[in-house]
């Protein structure tokens, strides 16, 4: 018997739009599960994902929008205190009166929506174990649930219990019983995988709330995370663009997770071309100031010695994209580096306005090196810049 590999869906609204970027990704990858383990809009996420209905998602989050969610829906979104309208015949007011009829939105949209997107796909058949998180309400006692073992007409009633995120969304009530979103307790069930037999999980964490709480598990060696590399906006804010980042920014931190693209909060492109300015830059540290460079780093996030060559590339990024920073470089589109390059190349070339793009022009032409620890590293950085 091979390796039993488990995908990891986290709850969080409209932010599950970052969850079908992942899946794109990995199914241009090869990537293949045994198992897979989601709480809320991961659980109708992993509905689609078990039964490789990839076309089915992609419409579906492609075409989404609030009223597909909720019945008279705002979009909860930075735009949102304009919306409020105190007119009885507004969308605010038909929301707000809505709430209090229902004690949480109206949700009757997003449960037709998955009779008709989730209910044909005979997710409790899947050849792959599918299990989803629930709490009982009002105990908040989870329960974890393998949909593998329930009838068809129980498997839409058992989704939208997990994706029922009270108070914003109402008590669901099915069988007698009342439940609340599986995320009030396990927001992430990456353990939920481990029980269900798998070796190795693969975990895409959403910036959403409640918070993932098992987060001690992240750091398992059986278990890779991804996850965010820049801020996500509302859980409940299902506006065409803000679904459109987020299905971008999922395929990109998939890609720097495995690999293929480099970067923290920016992309590129793993090429040679990148391996040799990372090496420039490091040559031109390394000869003038080892002892600084060489020094023994830790990577908080994982708790480990750094590398040397860890150390090169992971310094080489972090001047990278504070200079892109100081520039005001989009960190949400992919570069190859000559491309980057050349886009900081032609910014710095214009009229300096800022008190920091000042200092950075200045440090291109320093002869000595700057003796804080931070300006240092921004001065070897500033070096690729000169024009010899």
């Amino acid at each position: 018997m091979g390796m039993k590999v488990a995908l990891a869906l986290c709850g969080g609204g409209s932010l599950g739009a970052y969850e079908l970027g992942v899946w794109q990704y990995l199914r241009e990858h090869d990537f293949e599960f045994d198992i897979v383990t989601g709480t809320s809009i991961g659980a109708i996420n992993g509905a689609m994902i078990v039964t490789e209905q990839y076309e089915v998602a992609k419409e579906m989050w492609e075409k989404i929008s609030v009223s597909d969610v909720m019945r008279h829906g705002i979009d909860f979104d930075r735009n949102f205190l304009s919306k409020i309208e105190l007119k009885s015949d507004s969308q605010w007011s038909r929301f707000v009166k809505s709430y209090f009829k229902n004690k949480g939105a109206d949700t009757t949209p997003l449960l037709e929506m998955l009779n008709e997107k989730i209910a044909p796909l005979q997710v409790n058949k899947a050849d792959k174990k599918f299990g989803i998180v629930i709490c009982r309400y009002p105990s908040f006692k989870e329960e974890d649930i393998l949909v593998n073992s329930l009838k068809d007409e129980e498997v839409v009633d058992y989704i939208m219990a997990s994706a029922s995120c009270w108070p914003v969304f109402p008590v669901y009530h099915m069988k007698g019983e009342d439940y609340v979103d599986g995320g009030w307790k396990n927001n992430l069930p990456i353990d939920f995988a481990l029980r269900l037999g798998a070796d190795k999980v693969i975990a895409v964490l959403l910036n959403s709330l409640p918070k993932a709480q098992r987060r001690y598990l992240f750091n398992l060696p059986n278990v890779t995370l991804i996850q965010p590399s820049l801020p996500q906006g509302s859980f409940l804010a299902f506006t065409h663009n803000a679904i459109e980042s987020n299905i971008k920014m999922g395929y990109l931190d998939a890609a720097k997770t495995f690999g293929t693209m480099k970067g923290n909060r920016s992309t590129i492109e793993a090429t040679p071309k990148f391996t040799s300015f990372v090496e420039r830059y490091y040559k031109g540290y390394v000869e003038n100031d080892p002892a600084d460079f060489l020094k023994v780093e830790k990577d908080q996030k994982k708790n480990i010695l750094l590398t040397i060559e860890d150390r090169k590339e992971r310094s080489f990024i972090l001047e990278l994209e504070e200079v892109m920073d100081i520039y005001g470089v989009s960190f949400r589109e992919p570069y190859e580096i000559g491309q980057l390059m050349n886009i900081i190349s032609d910014k710095i070339e214009k009229e300096s306005e800022s008190k920091k793009q000042k200092t950075f022009k200045a440090l291109i032409e320093e002869v000595d090196a700057p003796k804080t620890s931070y300006y240092k590293g921004l001065w070897y950085f500033a070096k690729l810049f000169k024009k010899q």
